[in-house]
């Protein structure tokens, strides 16, 4: 199980993007988040899942629009 839970997540699209998913995925563009740390991280494809974090060295980043599709 990951530790940002799909709840976070959600709680990051509602009070960041004002709900506005396209609005996340325009402003995430090619990047990922870690699903340990929730580092946002650079060069991610949007299907992207368990990519080494440049912050916690975990294999647990997905891309943006994967991440979305899985809540």
């Amino acid at each position: 199980m990951s530790k940002i839970s799909n709840k976070i997540l959600t709680e990051i699209v509602e009070v960041e993007f004002n709900g506005d998913y396209f609005a996340m995925v325009e402003e995430y563009h090619n990047q990922g988040i870690c699903l340990e740390c929730g580092a946002i991280n650079d060069g991610v494809e949007p299907d992207a899942q368990k990519y080494t974090c440049c912050e916690c060295d975990q294999n647990a980043v997905s891309g943006i629009e994967f991440a979305l599709l899985e809540l």
